[in-house]
């Protein structure tokens, strides 16, 4: 028996409330896929992703395309609220773990489950990086007006990148947790404009002023 159509009547009705994630990026026209973009699709007998390190949402962040919807995006009956971004130490080696920790909060009448991401940027980096990259991500379940203390591991190694050989560069690496909301109010008000001057993410990262030094 095919019971999706039950399981679809019961979102709509509101006896589930969703809070599944989107895990991929729609594009508002295929022409700005990365792909098409690079004009590397459908190719002949080998395809090139020219794109080269900006696969995914990491090609609609760098070059600031607004999508039709975002990676990461998805639709609750309740909202949450995230603050108290923190991390353990201001400084690490290469063999250590960033420890970073926020608190999130159901400010919504529902009982919902939130996927708090987190991402990683690597402004000072030697050659050419995604503006930011998802590093963890953790589920959270919150009753209404429950809140919650999350914490989510980074090895400093997994930091590194791959410039003919792995390596990891001393710097520092801004770190941001985001939900649903922050994703596609990030992408409504900074993307539909020029991208002349500091991105949206470099202003809200620079506000919350999270920086890790490697």
């Amino acid at each position: 028996m095919v019971l999706g159509g039950n399981a679809l009547a019961d979102v709509l009705l509101g006896k589930i409330n969703p809070s599944g994630k989107l895990p991929w990026t729609m594009p508002k026209d295929i022409d700005e896929s990365p792909a098409h973009a690079t004009h590397s699709f459908p190719g002949d007998t080998t395809v090139t992703y020219k794109e080269g390190v900006l696969v995914g949402y990491r090609w609609f962040d760098t070059k600031k395309i607004a999508p039709l919807y975002p990676f990461g995006y998805g639709l609750s009956y309740t909202h949450f609220n995230i603050n108290g971004l923190s991390v353990n130490k201001k400084t690490y080696s290469k063999s250590e773990t960033i420890l970073v920790r926020c608190t999130v909060k159901n400010t919504g009448k529902r009982y919902g489950a939130e996927v708090l991401q987190l991402y990683v940027s690597d402004p000072d980096c030697s050659v050419m990086r995604p503006e930011k990259e998802l590093k963890a991500f953790k589920k959270v379940f919150l009753q209404p007006g429950e809140t919650q203390v999350v914490a989510m591991n980074i090895k400093v190694a997994d930091l590194a990148f791959y410039d003919e050989k792995k390596k990891l560069e001393r710097g520092t690496r801004k770190i941001c947790v985001a939900a649903r909301e922050f994703i596609k109010e990030y992408f409504a008000d900074n993307y539909n404009r020029s991208a002349v001057g500091e991105s949206g993410f470099s202003r809200f990262l620079r506000s919350l002023g999270m920086t890790a030094l490697i």
